[in-house]
């Protein structure tokens, strides 16, 4: 399937990825890197975007694309979450 970014141009090699994660409420803010390997991993931070759920319910967190092979979510809550992920970039 290919990928366009917003001028139209075609994505080169794209990917997703998805997956779910805990934030655990100890210590807080609740706090969770993911990290990327092998054919999930992205070229750079700039080469992929993120959509975050919360699957707990309430306020997604917020999300810190680190590097091709990191991201980072904190939530603003002091609750143990579950977030839901997707990830396209290349």
């Amino acid at each position: 399937m290919p990928v366009y970014d917003d001028t139209g141009t075609e994505v080169t090699t794209p990917h997703f990825v998805t997956g779910r994660v805990v934030l655990p409420d100890n210590p807080l803010p609740p706090t969770a890197t993911v990290t990327l390997s092998g054919s999930a991993a992205f070229t750079s931070a700039a080469s992929y975007v993120c959509t975050v759920q919360n699957l707990t319910g309430g306020i997604p967190p917020q999300l810190t694309i680190n590097s091709g092979t990191s991201f980072t979510l904190v939530s603003g809550g002091s609750i143990t979450i579950t977030v839901g992920y997707i990830c396209i970039g290349n």
